[in-house]
């Protein structure tokens, strides 16, 4: 494998980095880090923008009605705290939701929420079969799409969603596994 760090769109794609896991063995090293193409976030990013710009919409209409002027901050307070809080929930989802991918095993994170998340892990000695898939236009325009590692035995199957370059990530994880992968 190429040892150079490579990091794309905002980090979502990190080749070589240099990362540390808890679980993480003596002898393994992170060969890949892949979370969703950022492009993949604008809604949510479109809808923050939108929460924000509404309050200067809303004070006309709030002084309009029998408020005071201390109610009207309040209410233009507690809407920009939902609005961080909304913000910062769906980054943390965003930035903490990861595949890891390491000369032993394939490893998907998924974060639910701020204090929610779940992980599966598969060997790359139990890989089966890589798919990749792509739809859309903008699926193809910005280069992203959804990867499908199905593992044999007990093992639950591991999935990327959106991830940038997915052909390279597939290249990656097929390299891997034959340099590492049919090792016992």
């Amino acid at each position: 494998m190429d040892s150079r760090r490579q990091t794309f769109y905002l980090n979502s794609l990190s080749l070589n980095p240099d990362f540390r896991f808890s679980t993480q063995e003596n002898k393994e090293v992170v060969h890949l880090i892949v979370r969703e193409h950022p492009i993949t976030q604008f809604p949510w990013l479109l809808s923050t923008l939108v929460l924000i710009i509404t309050p200067f919409f809303l004070v006309p209409f709030l002084a309009s009605l029998p408020f005071s002027s201390t109610q009207i901050t309040f209410i233009i307070l507690a809407w920009y705290g939902f609005t961080f809080s909304f913000l910062i929930t769906k980054f943390f989802i965003w930035y903490f939701n990861i595949g890891v991918i390491t000369n032993f095993k394939a490893m998907d994170v998924d974060t639910h929420g701020i204090l929610t998340s779940e992980s599966s892990t598969a060997f790359l000695r139990n890989i089966e079969e890589i798919k990749k898939t792509t739809s859309g236009i903008w699926s193809a325009v910005f280069d992203y799409g959804n990867i499908f590692v199905q593992t044999a035995g007990e093992e639950l199957n591991i999935e990327f969603m959106n991830t940038p370059k997915p052909e390279l990530v597939v290249q990656i994880i097929n390299t891997l596994i034959q340099e590492h992968g049919r090792i016992t």
